[in-house]
């Protein structure tokens, strides 16, 4: 009796420190270099996916046994919204018990202006490595899920000096913007490019045709059967990180379709090998 006594205080007292309110930063406190052209207010749904995205921040949480090691989070939700409740729920735990400190980015949404969420991206790792000393620090990566993934791809590809992160982690991502590689049921590209665009901004924005040599290591994982990412982008970006000699993780998993979180699930029974496939690849993050 006593010990399940003990274990339940415990178990509240973990629980409680992982509901304490996270710590704000303001990414852009001066102004941003481009703006949105979302004239609504920021809303949250039911589900507490967030809408009308203007203000770009990051909400910092650490972890009980942190280990020196930041990861900056970065919701999908097809780039018309930022779909929070995995990432809240299941990935930001997933890091903290990992030992990482989270750093959730709530990027701006493009509205047809692509620019605009991978400044957010880019500025967010450099605000994460001016903030190494304050937060006890010394590595910060990316962790991205569908469109998320494609912001956290892009950020890794596109970033210069201080604003590249060490390590990209790439959970279905969104890669291509290729019209002929996308999958039907995405919105990521309507909504992140616009469908009138000509096709230099598919070339663009298709995150593997700009890996090079100095893109971080990455971890990527997708379901065969995605009907939203699909997993054609994650094995070019992966072919592209082998034709560069980059270090690079791709797991193909039978079952989970899109949107599953790091456990098993009805839909996802595979989720605890994913979660060990990524415990093992994180330990590798010096």
């Amino acid at each position: 009796m006593h010990k399940i006594a003990h274990m339940t205080a415990a178990v509240l007292a973990a629980t409680a420190c992982s509901a304490q309110a996270a710590d704000v930063i303001e990414l852009w406190p001066e102004g941003a270099p481009n703006k949105s052209t979302i004239t609504a207010a920021e809303e949250t749904n039911a589900q507490g996916s967030i809408f009308n995205v203007t203000r770009a921040r990051l909400e910092v949480s650490a972890p009980a046994n942190p280990n020196g090691k930041a990861v900056i989070v970065i919701p999908g939700g097809g780039y018309g919204n930022l779909s929070m409740s995995t990432i809240e729920k299941s990935f930001v735990p997933f890091f903290h018990s990992q030992g990482f400190t989270t750093f959730v980015l709530k990027y701006r949404l493009p509205k047809g202006n692509p620019e605009v969420p991978l400044a957010d991206a880019n500025k967010a790792v450099e605000t994460v490595r001016s903030l190494f000393g304050k937060y006890n620090l010394h590595t910060v990566g990316v962790m991205g899920a569908s469109a998320g993934g494609h912001l956290a791809a892009m950020s890794s590809v596109s970033c210069k000096g201080a604003a590249c992160p060490d390590f990209s982690v790439l959970v279905y991502p969104n890669i291509t913007m290729m019209q002929e590689e996308s999958q039907p049921k995405s919105s990521c590209r309507n909504n992140l490019i616009g469908p009138a665009r000509s096709v230099k901004y598919d070339t663009t924005f298709s995150a593997y045709k700009h890996v090079s040599l100095t893109t971080p290591p990455a971890f990527l994982a997708v379901s065969a059967g995605d009907e939203y990412a699909g997993s054609l982008g994650s094995m070019l970006y992966a072919r592209a990180m082998i034709e560069n000699a980059r270090p690079v993780t791709l797991h193909v998993y039978e079952s989970g379709n899109h949107g599953w979180g790091a456990e098993s699930s009805a839909d996802f029974p595979d989720g605890d090998n994913f979660r060990t496939d990524l415990s093992m690849w994180l330990k590798k993050i010096k």
